[in-house]
């Protein structure tokens, strides 16, 4: 799935892989697996009551739920596409993520203009 996504971008990602200890940006400030775990909890909790934009809270919980499976089982989350022109790399699970939220933002904008339009 990985060599689809960067065939689709035309190459623009460069290949490497780093290990990411870290939370987000490779932030590091300790208990990072208790944290995902609340997290993922609370966006867990979260879909099952807001089930309108279920491919916004699929995409988050699918990439989180990948990376929270690499951090347990390998102690940090392998991050193996660097984006140009920053020094971040990032992975199919991260895009899920990224993806999501922007739905789940694009969702809320939507609502929030269709209810000041009903006035």
């Amino acid at each position: 799935m990985g060599v689809l996504v960067h065939e689709f971008l035309g190459g623009s990602l460069k290949e490497g892989t780093v290990n990411n200890e870290g939370v987000s940006f490779g932030l590091k400030f300790g208990g990072e697996l208790i944290l995902s775990l609340f997290v993922f909890l609370a966006v867990l909790i979260v879909f099952l009551r807001e089930k309108e934009v279920f491919w916004g809270w699929m995409g988050i919980l699918t990439g989180g739920g990948i990376n929270w499976w690499d951090r347990i089982n390998y102690g940090y989350v392998r991050d193996y596409w660097k984006l140009p022109g920053v020094d971040l790399y990032n992975n199919l699970a991260d895009w899920g993520i990224f993806i999501g939220i922007m739905i789940l933002v694009i969702e809320y904008i939507f609502k929030k203009n269709n209810g000041k339009n009903r006035v």
